[in-house]
């Protein structure tokens, strides 16, 4: 049985926060790759959920929460503290 995919393709910004930070892992003291600025946004890794990882605290949110993105061929990470998918 298939699941039906998610109208969600991409992840973004959230609106009224300047940037997120992409992640190398999904914790929030792993290196940063690079960033997505409101207007920007990366397409998702296996689908727009979010995967369970370290917590962090930024834009105002507490969460263990994170989407995995595809970032110049590897897959990164966007805590849903800042990201959120489109």
């Amino acid at each position: 049985m298939k699941t039906r995919p998610s109208a969600a393709a991409r992840v973004t910004v959230k609106p009224g926060w300047e940037l997120a930070r992409i992640r190398a892992y999904a914790r929030g003291n792993s290196s940063i790759e690079g960033e997505i600025k409101p207007g920007e946004s990366w397409p998702c890794s296996g689908g727009c959920g979010t995967v369970a990882g370290g917590h962090v605290t930024a834009c105002g949110t507490s969460s263990n929460q994170w989407y995995a993105i595809s970032h110049y061929g590897s897959v990164r990470y966007v805590s849903a503290t800042c990201g959120t998918s489109i």
